[in-house]
């Protein structure tokens, strides 16, 4: 059997429970071998700054060089059917941001070093457009015209946020949900 690749391992790793995670580690002692620390991404101490990954740093730079490219833009269209509580989905697109720091992060640079400045909250306004006085035709044209403006609007790595919403109303009960994001 071969050995499992570095990446492999590190992913394994990774997807062990803290107490799993432990055992490794106080077995690998025991047996007087150290875990490769380029496998093991230490819990930063506090929210705050933190360095920015080789991936993160490749994102900031074309961003210095191009600013407001939307190549980057994430937009996701959903239709929804069936009675919407709009402030549930409001909550719910909020307890995401609150647990997810990469919806919170931005990109600063102080003397030319770019770090991830991570926010201890966040927020997603939710745009609500009722879009029910119009006809059927013109409802879908304006479900086109919202997502092409998601997909064509920058975002601003510096200050945020990196994660938008809007909520087209149709009727009732049926709605179109935008949202974009930053790779």
């Amino acid at each position: 059997m071969s050995r499992p690749s570095a990446p492999d391992l590190a992913e394994r790793i990774a997807g062990l429970s803290p107490a799993k995670r432990e055992l490794l580690e106080r077995r690998l002692r025991e047996r007087g071998e150290k875990a490769l620390a380029s496998e093991i991404i230490p819990k930063r101490a506090a929210p705050g700054r933190a360095a920015l990954s080789f991936a993160q740093q490749r994102l900031w730079f074309l961003d210095q060089l191009e600013p407001k490219n939307v190549l980057y833009n994430v937009t996701r269209t959903v239709r929804l059917r069936g009675r919407l509580d709009v402030e549930a989905l409001r909550r719910a697109l909020l307890e995401i941001v609150s647990r997810h720091e990469v919806f919170r992060t931005t990109f600063a640079a102080a003397a030319g070093e770019p770090s991830q400045r991570i926010a201890a909250q966040g927020s997603v306004p939710l745009a609500v457009t009722d879009l029910t006085a119009l006809s059927p035709d013109e409802r879908e044209d304006a479900a086109a015209r919202a997502a092409r403006e998601e997909e064509q609007t920058p975002f601003d790595l510096e200050n945020g946020p990196l994660f938008r919403a809007r909520l087209l109303r149709f009727s009732d009960d049926e709605h179109v949900f935008v949202m974009g994001n930053h790779h």
